[in-house]
Order: structure tokens, then sequence, then C-alpha cells
């Protein structure tokens, strides 16, 4: 066939990648704080129209160089803009093969096209499709083309909370966009409101400072309270935003794969083989275990990180779970525990660090000893960490449990799997 290339409408979801994945969290939260003088945020727009364009440039081109063709023999692909890469894929090599799109993609009739290699490899094309009919009939005829189901095991609102508590890096891009929001209103609001004034807010570095120094408990409940705010305004935009990203969420055992599918803007579709399955891990965070929730994960052969197999469950339906979609995997309840006599050693082991850079610290100001108050969380992550731990092995499964900053988690681990051992003491455990 001839050489393609991906539909131009890609062009806008490079454009999102590389916002998304390298600028925006941390651009954005910059943007919402730095507004503390004019002279600042002049130099702050400017850069932000040379990287906005920096950005449209560098999507065209990523666009423009990636080209790929298919035959009965190969899938040939060449893409980079400086660094070239070129890669020839023998067909037999393609695992599985699903579609994905998102509502801009439907609305103008194309999708992202996923080919899957054997080994974990991915590559997508997004192609129109009548093009992508085409090309499945005649190179993958045998192949199941694999696309989104409608479901009604969609999660709540409610879950959806549940589940922004437990995401850091979706909160903190949910506080820059609420903290951007409120600046940009404020601004609005001084165009039509006769005596509002805009530039209230901003003020020098060395007033900010001494604003600090001479702040008076009045003031610092007045930001305890707008923080607090700040909180759950971003705890609500991210639960949107995860409501409308796992809607109508499906996950089904078909044989030789677990079938996911989920959104409702966009749309995904995703499979797992259930022959690389090496282990199951079921995570509650502190928010989870209150209410009685779990999310699934599993680790496959030749990947270092999880998939998530399902957001949010119940934790009564686990066991079920678990044997409808991994019947190869059983859960059990963790009977023996850890023994009490090291519980001082997972306390030290968590609080001596803090305890030394306060003590270190307070040769600087006294104050850096009030630091020392924080020692209550260690040691909570400490006894936490102790309750938790526990580890059974028999002929099948290694299963161990254990708690890592406010989340709880219970692997369950493929015998054969188990690359190596390794054994630790301390003095307390000798």
């Amino acid at each position: 066939m001839n050489k393609k290339r991906d539909h131009v409408l890609e062009i806008i979801y490079i454009n999102y990648d590389i916002i998304k994945e390298r600028i925006y969290p941390i651009f954005v939260l910059i943007l919402g704080l730095i507004g503390v003088n004019q002279f600042y945020e002049k130099i702050l727009n400017i850069g932000f129209l040379l990287l906005c364009g920096l950005i449209i440039i560098s999507s065209i081109l990523l666009w423009h160089y990636k080209n790929f063709s298919f035959d009965k023999q190969k899938i040939v692909i060449a893409e980079g803009v400086f660094a070239k890469k070129h890669h020839e894929i023998p067909i037999n090599r393609v695992k599985s093969i699903r579609i994905s799109d998102s509502f801009l993609k439907r609305i103008v009739g194309v999708s992202n096209f996923n080919i899957e290699l054997i080994g974990g490899d991915e590559f997508i094309f997004v192609l129109t499709n009548k093009e992508i009919v085409r090309i499945k009939n005649a190179l993958f005829p045998s192949y199941e083309l694999m696309q989104p189901k409608k479901s009604g095991q969609g999660i709540s609102f409610f879950q959806s909370l549940l589940l922004a508590t437990a995401d850091w890096k979706l909160f903190l891009a949910s506080m820059s966009i609420t903290m951007i929001l409120l600046n940009f209103t404020s601004k609005l609001v001084g165009f039509w409101i006769e005596g509002w004034d805009t530039n209230a807010s901003r003020i020098g570095f060395k007033e900010a400072f001494q604003f600090v120094k001479e702040i008076s408990w009045h003031d610092m409940l007045s930001l305890v309270l707008m923080f607090f705010i700040l909180f759950i305004v971003s705890i609500l935009v991210s639960a949107i935003y995860i409501m409308i990203t796992y809607w109508s969420f499906h996950s089904e055992n078909v044989g030789k794969y677990i079938h996911k599918s989920y959104g409702s803007l966009n749309k995904k579709s995703d499979q797992v083989p259930l022959n690389e399955v090496r282990s199951v891990q079921i995570l509650q965070p502190l928010f989870f275990h209150l209410f009685g929730y779990v999310q699934i994960r599993v680790n496959v052969i030749g990947s270092d990180g999880s998939i998530l197999l399902f957001p949010i469950l119940k934790q009564e339906r686990v066991s079920e779970f678990i044997q409808q979609q991994l019947p190869i995997f059983k859960v059990e309840t963790m009977q023996e525990k850890v023994k009490s006599s090291v519980l001082p050693d997972y306390l030290l082991s968590t609080t001596w660090f803090p305890t030394l850079v306060c003590c270190a610290f307070s040769y600087i100001h006294p104050y850096f000893l009030y630091g020392l108050l924080s020692l209550i969380f260690y040691l909570y992550i400490g006894y936490m960490r102790w309750k938790h731990a526990s580890l059974i092995a028999d002929e099948h499964y290694i299963r161990h449990s254990g708690y890592n900053w406010f989340q709880a988690f219970h692997m369950v681990t493929l015998l054969p799997y188990i690359q190596h051992t390794a054994v630790s003491q301390s003095i307390f455990t000798k």
C-alpha cells in the first residue's frame, strides 16, 4: 500500500499530549500563583505566547514526519523530526488489534487503530473508519477487532469523589485550573463592578514576606478557610473529570483476554491477555477504606508498571470479581501477621530522618523544633505498615500485604513469576 499519514485532526491531539504530559500541571500552577507583580506577569505572558507557538510548530512537524504503510508481509513506520526512527514489523508479530476514539473524532469519522505486538509494544494510527475496515479485512481477517461496548457498570459521582482523593497528580492539575479560573473571574468582575481592585492580590515579594511575618491568628484562619474551599472545588473538578473518563465502564472475561472499555467523550477500549497476567493487586487508599471500596490492578509479563482492571469496587465483591475475571487467582484473608516485637523497627524506620532534619535546622532557628509535631504523622505511617505487613507462600502463589503512604495493598503473585528473594534484618528483627 501507499505511504499514509495520520489524519490531520491528530495535530490537535499531539498538542494536547505535549501540554498534558510535559508542561500542563507545573505551568498552570505557576500561572495561578505568580500574579504578584505586573513586571513578572508581562514576562510570563510573552513566555506563554512563545511556548504556544513552539508547541504548535512541534505538533505539525511530528505529524508531518510520521508516515506508515501496510502490506501483507509487514508494517513500515517512519517517524521523528531530528532523531529519525524506522520500524519494520512483520504481520505475524501482531498480537491484537482494537479501535478507540473521542468525541471530536467521532464527529469527523476517524478512529485510533491500535496494533499491539507480541512483547507488549503498541502502535497507534489515526485513520478514517473506512480505511480501518479495509485494512482489517485485507491484512487481519482472522483477528477480532475489539471495540468499546456499552454497559451499565459506570461509576457514580460519589465513587468519582473517592477516586479523586487517590489521584494526587490529577488533584494538582485540578487545583491549578481552579486557581486560574478564580484569577480570571477576579479580572472579569473588575470590568463590571466599579471600585473592584483587580490588583489587590498583586504584591511584591518583599511585601509578601512581610505579610507572612506579621500574620495574625485571624488572618491565618481566613487563609485556612480559603485553602479548604480551594481543596473542595479542586476535588469536585477532579471528580467530574474522572466520572466522564470512566463513563460506561465495562470489564469482562472474553476467553483469552479481559476486555475493558470506558469513556464518554473519549471512548477507549483495551484488552489484557490472561496468559500474561503474573500478579493481582488489591489497593485500598485511606478514603476507600472508610467506605469499603478497593481498586483492582494487574501486573503483566514484560511490564514494570501495573494495569488498571477496575477503578473502584465494593470490598465484598472482590472474591466474586476475581473468580469471574481471573479464575487462575484466588484471594484469601491474610491470617498471619508480623510479630509485635518488631513494631519499634517499623516506627523508627519512618521517624529517624524527619527527627534528624528538624534537630539540624533548629540550630538555624528554634521554630524548626515545632516540626517534631509531624512525628505523630510518621508514627502513624510506621504503625500502619506494621499492622498491614503479612506474607504467605504456598505451592501456587505468594501473597503479601503492606501499607504505603495512606494506601493498603494486598498482592497475589503466581509462583513461577517470582524473580528473586532476599532477606534483611535490623537490630530489632534479629
